[in-house]
């Protein structure tokens, strides 16, 4: 394999390698990460690095392990980095494993027969996807970080690396409690596909087995018992009952209603819209070749139902969550369809505008979908990205200045840039906060702005803070010595 083989693959990972961290740097610089997720994540990873046990004091109050929310390993994996990059180490986990993830697919295409430039295509399809440019615009799940070693896992089963593909798959379980539903079907899929060699289809029945007995298992047992005996809370799905088996039987009773849950908008505004646009832009982004690919449909089947029958509407569209695990999927089923894969004049031609596919969707997202986020997040063309209305420097002097060993409750904007802090909590949770420090032009999530207005009024006049220091854009108060 020569160097000029890598020269094209080289340059998309760099092009993309430039637009994200043109997303996520100017966002968290500017403060527009929040403290759930990346803030309450990248704390819980400082606490392991010192060697204590991560809880939901942050954002609930209460000492509950952190893993009973959701029960997530990679966190202790990346804890060491924080010594080395403190509060940027999840972004910079999750750029790199998706630079990463992109080059398993190049190799993973390669390997399964398509040219150098049809693989190049493929890379770009994938980098481009609107899964991924949604996740970065968020701030950090680690499920993206997880979804990128799917290619990884495809390339082993190529190769027929069995070990490699059980640490892959492994990895990915270890992502999130609900992971192991989603690989399930995945390892069914490709079962399915590779259903010839009987040592691979032993393998992958074990697998199927091994990822449902994981989610099964930390679902039912363990989350429950590290939460005190309360049973599973994370179960957000009433069109398919109560857990998971109650999901098998409505699925197997009630298909038709089921599948009309997929589009039923209920009393949300825009609800039907919300998600016909997401059904519309994934088939756009290459959700057509799963029509074509029925083994890799299957893999998708979990996913369509944890995005459309979410409860909460901000699952539903395309900068919700939940659309990372598409991005794979898609690629791989355009590009292992055997006319793309072969390269032929038509397949050419497919591979080209199924890219173009992908980035056209990519764009429409950051500037015009239904589901509205904060637009300055993501419109890395404007120059709102690259600024705010309030003096950001000034902030950040103020938060620099808080005693390095002071417990702080913060606004949601801010509990990012202050994880160094061993107490450390979101406004309006106080526990035994020493300092507060309040974003004044931020939204301040959980609170409504009358209830934010309210609360800064009760602490000007309480006897127990003093504020200590306002600028554009922040106040902090200070606990009064009795």
């Amino acid at each position: 394999m020569g160097s000029a083989e890598y020269r094209w693959p080289i340059r998309v990972l760099g092009l993309f390698a430039l637009i994200y961290a043109l997303v996520f740097v100017p966002n968290h610089l500017l403060f527009r990460t929040y403290a759930l997720d990346l803030g309450l994540y990248t704390h819980a990873a400082v606490t392991y690095a010192h060697g204590h046990l991560a809880d939901c004091r942050l954002f609930l109050g209460s000492g509950q392990p952190l893993l009973a929310d959701h029960f997530d390993l990679h966190l202790m994996l990346w804890a060491p980095l924080t010594w080395l990059f403190g509060q940027w180490t999840l972004l910079l986990v999750q750029w790199v494993a998706v630079l990463a993830g992109g080059w398993g697919m190049w190799r993973w295409l390669r390997e399964l027969g398509a040219s150098p430039s049809t693989a190049t295509w493929g890379l770009a399809h994938f980098l481009a996807f609107f899964g991924i440019y949604g996740a970065f615009t968020f701030d950090f799940h680690s499920n993206v970080v997880a979804t990128m070693a799917f290619p990884w896992y495809g390339l082993a089963l190529a190769k027929q690396r069995k070990a490699w593909a059980w640490l892959l798959l492994l990895f990915m379980l270890s992502a999130k409690e609900n992971m192991g539903i989603w690989l399930c079907f995945v390892a069914i899929g490709f079962l399915v596909h590779q259903g010839k060699d009987k040592a691979m289809r032993w393998m992958l029945a074990a697998q199927a087995f091994t990822a449902l007995a994981w989610s099964t298992v930390v679902i039912g047992l363990v989350m429950p018992a590290l939460a005190g005996g309360v049973p599973y809370v994370g179960w957000k799905y009433p069109a398919l009952g109560s857990g998971p088996l109650d999901a098998v039987r409505i699925l197997a009773l009630h298909p038709a209603q089921v599948f009309q849950g997929l589009l039923d908008g209920g009393d949300v505004p825009e609800g039907h819209a919300i998600k016909q646009e997401m059904l519309m832009l994934l088939c756009i982004a290459g959700g057509w070749a799963l029509l074509l690919r029925p083994w890799i449909l299957l893999m998708a089947v979990p996913l369509l139902l944890q995005k459309l029958l979410h409860a909460g509407p901000a699952q539903w569209g395309v900068l919700g969550h939940y659309s990372v695990e598409f991005a794979p999927l898609c690629t791989m089923a355009v590009f292992t369809w055997p006319p793309v894969r072969m390269g032929t004049r038509a397949g050419k031609v497919l591979a080209v505008l199924a890219t173009v596919g992908s980035i056209a969707v990519a764009v429409h997202v950051m500037d015009a979908s239904i589901y509205k986020e904060n637009r300055a997040r993501q419109r890395v063309y404007q120059a709102d990205h690259y600024s705010r209305d309030y003096d950001v420097p000034a902030v950040r002097r103020l938060l620099r200045g808080i005693p390095s060993g002071a417990a702080v409750s913060a606004s949601a904007a801010f509990v990012p840039h202050l994880v160094s802090h061993r107490d450390l909590y979101l406004y309006p949770v106080l526990d035994h906060a020493q300092v507060i420090v309040l974003a004044t032009k931020e939204e301040p999530y959980p609170l409504s702005r009358d209830e934010f207005a309210a609360s800064q009024d009760t602490l000007r006049r309480s006897v127990h803070w003093a504020e200590a220091e306002q600028c554009d854009g922040a106040v902090m108060y200070t606990r009064k010595t009795p």
